[in-house]
């Protein structure tokens, strides 16, 4: 029986040796204030995470559409961190947070930035997403979490100006958006 015992406390043991060490996940996910937008409207988007204990440091680069929208302004939301900021460096936005010694545990909002519609910007639906990244800290090492995002899309859609009501045919009558050239019709009532 102590024979039995002992081989099976020498596998655990020799296979607890052998396993690899594995670096903490994070997932960031991005969010919109408002999914529908007309042009000349501002909106926020914020980068989340989940909960990611011993993290040394994270960004996250923002992609969008730079014809349809630019930068207003943007911060870090994350604390307990030495260093944390957005950074606009060569038309590039990206977030950032950084330790100086430690990891601290990470959870919830890390950034946001505010956009703004162009008032030339072409009407349809545009993704929103980015390049995460993060730093654990494995004992005394700084390792690479592996990091995954999820995107959102946000829709620029005509804020219409129809003009007056005119006849569009022998059946139908209505209005057309000088904006868009959306129409909306009708047929004659008589």
């Amino acid at each position: 029986m102590k024979k039995v015992f002992a081989l099976v406390v020498l596998v655990l043991v020799a296979s607890l040796l052998v396993m690899p060490v594995f670096a903490a996940s994070a997932h960031m996910s991005v969010s919109v204030s408002r999914g529908t937008v007309t042009r000349g409207d501002t909106f926020s988007i914020t980068v989340s995470t989940g909960t990611v204990e011993n993290c040394f440091s994270g960004g996250f680069m923002f992609d969008y559409n730079k014809d349809v929208f630019e930068y207003v302004s943007g911060s870090a939301l994350v604390s307990g961190f030495a260093m944390s900021g957005i950074s606009t460096t060569n038309g590039q936005i990206a977030g950032y947070f950084t330790s100086i010694a430690g990891g601290s545990t990470v959870s919830g909002s890390l950034f946001q930035i505010t956009l703004k519609v162009k008032d030339n910007a072409a009407y349809g639906s545009y993704s929103i997403t980015g390049i995460p990244s993060m730093t654990v800290m494995d004992g005394e090492d700084k390792v690479a979490a592996s990091c995954g995002v999820s995107g959102t899309t946000v829709t620029v859609a005509c804020n219409h100006k129809y003009g007056s009501v005119t006849k569009l045919d022998d059946s139908q009558h209505g209005k057309i958006c000088s904006e868009c050239g959306n129409e909306e019709k009708e047929a004659h009532k008589w």
